[in-house]
């Protein structure tokens, strides 16, 4: 059903903050609880910035940590690295930190591109299935469906750079294609957000190696090197390139983000970087 009212960021926000307190406004109710297929499992809303079409991705009041400002940090080292992500902007809403991501689906001139998940390219019908999902057979599908002649090597780079910013949810949800009837193509790369993390160990959402391997560590991405068409040396190369632009960006992506001395202290070496990810890595 199509929605006729629209609402500005601070209201959508307001509202976000409602369902919080259990307490919805109904004027909004459609925009928030309905509202669209963005989906995921925080609040968002849809907003217009002239003729671009932007994600508003808002805080909660119980969260543990900067999550909002942490996922801007990820998706610009994302972008320093060489992975192509959506534009993203840190605005202020109620004087909360809100995150605006650019809809790549949405190009403009009110036209749209058609997308899957890799839930659905690999063939599950709910989420439940996502806890089956692989790297290697998401690749196989890509491989045989889709454009890219350099599809293993892409993939691979986002796998690295989820284990160095520790963004453990990388499930099947959160990696999409374009389809035009014929082929796929990867989308570009979204929700990359540092997670909360009990202990050291970590485990990615999805299997990295074709026996299962999840490990949080680099040295499970070069076990699986030739799964993705690389040598040992070029899947080290891709590391290593990593994690040396990432230690060089800090400072300065922290900056912008306007992180706090706290902030850094909670994501530098423990979401970002941690030591885990480094075991047996030479």
């Amino acid at each position: 059903m199509p929605r006729t009212e629209n609402a500005s960021l601070d209201e959508l926000h307001a509202a976000a903050q409602a369902v919080e307190r259990g307490d919805l406004p109904e004027v909004l109710s459609d925009a928030l609880v309905n509202g669209t297929a963005v989906g995921g499992a925080r609040p968002k809303g849809l907003v217009h910035d002239d003729e671009t079409s932007l994600i508003a991705k808002l805080p909660l009041s119980t969260d543990p940590y900067p999550v909002v400002k942490a996922e801007a940090v990820a998706m610009e080292l994302a972008s320093r690295v060489g992975i192509a992500v959506p534009r993203t902007k840190v605005t202020r809403s109620l004087g909360k930190d809100v995150l605006l991501v650019e809809r790549f689906d949405r190009p403009g001139n009110g036209t749209r591109r058609m997308m899957v998940s890799a839930l659905t390219m690999l063939g599950f019908g709910d989420f439940l299935g996502a806890r089956y999902s692989s790297y290697v057979e998401l690749l196989d599908v890509l491989r045989r469906r889709g454009r890219d002649t350099d599809i293993g090597r892409t993939l691979f780079e986002r796998i690295v750079f989820n284990i160095a910013v520790g963004n453990i949810d990388d499930h099947a949800c959160n990696h999409a294609a374009f389809w035009d009837g014929v082929e796929l193509e990867l989308t570009p790369a979204y929700d990359i957000c540092p997670q909360v993390r009990s202990g050291t160990e970590a485990r990615q959402a999805m299997d990295i190696t074709s026996d299962e391997g999840r490990e949080s560590q680099f040295t499970v991405c070069l076990d699986a090197a030739a799964s993705y068409g690389l040598s040992t040396q070029q899947a080290r190369d891709i590391i290593d390139h990593q994690v040396t632009i990432i230690r060089e960006s800090w400072g300065e992506v922290a900056d912008k983000a306007e992180l706090t001395a706290d902030d850094r202290r909670y994501l530098w070496e423990r979401q970002i970087l941690n030591p885990y990810a480094f075991y047996a890595y030479a």
